[in-house]
């Protein structure tokens, strides 16, 4: 889905003591519970996308330690290419060759808001990009690869669907999109994201990763609660008057 809104990048820390959080350090924002907000342009609706929970876990080779993974809103203005807001992981994933396959997990929260920061079932689908890549000079049977897993689940409804992005000798696979109608019945309020990010290179060919952009597209303006409230006694009204219509049929017949 399409969206062609302005956003700003807002960041804030879990911390009691408002102490100062370098907020685009992966690290940082795990240690102070962190989190990132992309913010739609003043409007109606006007919805937020609010980014926290983060984790990370190193399972083997080369790994990048939290500390040097970036976080922040996609470049240049929170945005993927169809104008879906969401968040850039920076990253020097480069696995070297004739080492062992490097192997990492990132997992996230991510909910809308709306501008009275209540929460909005409105999101419809998920996006992966990255810049995975070989390099050298791989041949088709060459063995090096890599590969992005994301799950994704919901509080209640465990894993709803997964995506994935590849490289291989033969083929890369960049980006990936999935919709959540084919599990959940409707757009939802909170994502749960994990990602599983495994690089294996060889003597002919190197895997590398320098960044993962994650976005996710929401429905057009979701009725506020006001809103729904004067719909629905309308509507009571609007039936009174049928049956007084009704009752004075009767009464003339």
């Amino acid at each position: 889905m399409r969206r062609s809104f302005v956003f700003a990048l807002v960041i804030a820390t879990g911390t009691a003591t408002g102490s100062k959080v370098k907020a685009d350090v992966l690290a940082d924002l795990i240690a102070h519970n962190g989190s990132i907000t992309i913010v739609e342009a003043p409007g109606s609706p006007a919805y937020e996308k609010v980014f926290s929970h983060f984790g990370y876990v190193a399972n083997s080779g080369q790994a990048p330690a939290a500390s040097d993974i970036t976080v922040n809103e996609i470049p240049p203005s929170g945005t993927d290419s169809l104008g879906n807001p969401g968040i850039r992981f920076g990253l020097a994933g480069l696995n070297n060759p004739g080492g062992a396959p490097t192997d990492f997990h990132i997992s996230f929260e991510v909910d809308a808001y709306n501008a009275d920061h209540k929460l909005v079932n409105v999101i419809t689908d998920v996006h992966l990009g990255s810049n995975l890549s070989l390099a050298g000079n791989p041949v088709s049977t060459d063995p090096a690869f890599g590969n992005i897993v994301e799950s994704v689940t919901t509080p209640g409804s465990g894993n709803v669907l997964t995506i994935q992005t590849f490289a291989t000798p033969t083929s890369t696979v960049n980006t990936a999109s999935a919709n959540l109608a084919p599990t959940l019945p409707s757009p939802v309020s909170t994502l749960f994201i994990t990602k599983d990010v495994l690089l294996s290179s060889s003597v002919n060919a190197r895997t590398s990763l320098s960044y993962i952009d994650q976005s996710f597209s929401q429905t057009s303006s979701v009725p506020e609660p006001s809103v729904m409230v004067l719909a629905g006694v309308a509507g009571i009204f609007a039936l009174g008057g049928v049956y007084r219509k009704r009752q004075y049929a009767k009464l003339a017949g």
